[in-house]
């Protein structure tokens, strides 16, 4: 597994062995309770770190298309808000031992 922060943004992108990847991001603009953080445009290149109970994720198949719906049936939108942290943590352990051939 590889976390990736691109210090542009409140972020993180996890990579598993099985190829997939869940990104999480949180703070202005996203789906989480931190949605109304303050944010300057030049904010950008110098992020102020914000903290938040919930997050915004996407799920990404190997080919780096959107399956979110795979891990969230029913959730027709390819990202999905408002995961609390401890429910991010499950997500991780399902997608790291997630096998296509398996149901989720």
């Amino acid at each position: 597994m590889s976390i990736i922060n691109n210090g542009r943004h409140n972020a993180v992108r996890f990579t598993f062995a099985n190829g997939y990847e869940v990104s999480a991001i949180w703070g202005a603009g996203s789906y989480s309770s931190s949605r109304d953080a303050e944010y300057n445009i030049g904010d950008i290149f110098n992020p102020k770190f914000t903290p938040s109970e919930d997050v915004e994720i996407a799920v990404f198949a190997p080919d780096g298309g959107f399956c979110t719906e795979t891990f969230f049936p029913g959730n027709e939108d390819p990202v999905r808000g408002y995961i609390p942290v401890d429910e991010l943590v499950d997500l991780l352990v399902r997608v790291r031992d997630y096998r296509k051939e398996a149901s989720v």
